[in-house]
């Protein structure tokens, strides 16, 4: 059908089209015209979206898969200004999150003698069990722990971009909170609409093909988002271990520490999407949840999944 007699049918129907709902439609006219037409109440504007919708019913669920962003790596010594280069975009991307959770910080260079307390973001340029160095673009500071802070230091790595809250006592700066960028604890769980059942496993029927990438990759299906990371990955950065995938969440980072062997070009490794599912290949099977993330670690057999109650059950 040309765009004339669609646009002429719809409208016999009492049905009038925006403009990229009948390029969509053109894909496959006779669905859709087929379902507007079996509908008891017809939208008296067919979008873009209603469209897509209408023939997501008839789509193999595999071709709405989408790749929104993959890492790559190569295994070479840095120089000096990559590392430093690297750095820089880590801390930026990781304080844009910082702010997006509405941490108020200020920057380093206008903590004074009279500053009593503060919020900053920044790279832990240092540590030792009683203080850190913290470092942003316009300088550092020293940020002392005490008491409880003296162990939530031990969670924090050379290297990784934090928040932390701080007060001045006997002249020097105490910390009282220290942040990773984490998942928010009011982060809205997203589930599909249909009623979509899955398998994800290492075999062939399974939804997501790991051996298709060989390292991490973000894909969107529908809004819902899987990482996948491949064991040849983690293998890649001596990082073959379950807890790994946890560290991650809680550093929205996807190397947990610097390597000096890798060569990271323009990748930064910030994870800017939240992931909804987390699958990989190492390890036994094992399921877990973090923050609304649920962590798959896949066999042969693996997992059925609904998409729409977000329910897992081994197969």
């Amino acid at each position: 059908m040309d765009e004339k007699e669609i646009v002429k049918t719809f409208l016999d129907m009492g049905v009038q089209l925006t403009k990229d709902s009948l390029a969509l439609i053109k894909t496959n006219p006779e669905i859709v015209i087929s379902e507007v037409k079996n509908m008891k109440v017809k939208p008296f504007f067919l979008t873009y979206d209603y469209v897509n919708s209408i023939l997501n019913k008839h789509r193999d669920p595999k071709q709405r898969i989408k790749i929104l962003k993959q890492w790559k790596i190569q295994q070479k010594t840095v120089k000096i200004d990559d590392y430093n280069f690297h750095l820089t975009k880590k801390y930026e991307k990781i304080r844009d999150i910082f702010i997006s959770y509405g941490i108020n910080a200020i920057s380093i260079n206008k903590i004074n003698e009279n500053t009593r307390e503060f919020s900053a973001i920044g790279l832990i340029f240092s540590k030792t069990p009683k203080s850190f160095v913290l470092e942003d673009l316009t300088g550092e500071i020293e940020i002392n722990v005490e008491g409880l802070m003296k162990n939530k230091l031990s969670e924090f790595n050379n290297d990784d971009v934090v928040a932390v809250s701080c007060i001045k006592e006997r002249d020097k700066y105490f910390a009282k909170k220290l942040l990773h960028p984490d998942i928010p604890l009011d982060r809205n769980v997203k589930k599909l609409n249909e009623n979509i059942e899955i398998e994800l496993s290492l075999g062939e029927n399974s939804f997501i093909n790991i051996n298709d990438f060989d390292s991490p990759v973000m894909l969107d299906f529908d809004n819902i988002n899987f990482l996948v990371i491949p064991r040849i990955f983690l293998e890649k950065i001596d990082k073959a271990e379950k807890e790994y995938f946890i560290d991650i969440l809680k550093k929205r980072y996807m190397l947990p520490e610097f390597n000096p062997k890798i060569s990271y070009s323009e990748d930064d490794f910030v994870m800017d999407e939240l992931p909804d599912f987390i699958i990989s290949d190492i390890g036994e099977r094992a399921s877990k949840n973090y923050k609304g993330t649920t962590i798959l670690l896949l066999d042969e057999n693996g997992f059925k999944v609904n998409l729409h109650t977000r329910e897992v059950n081994e197969i």
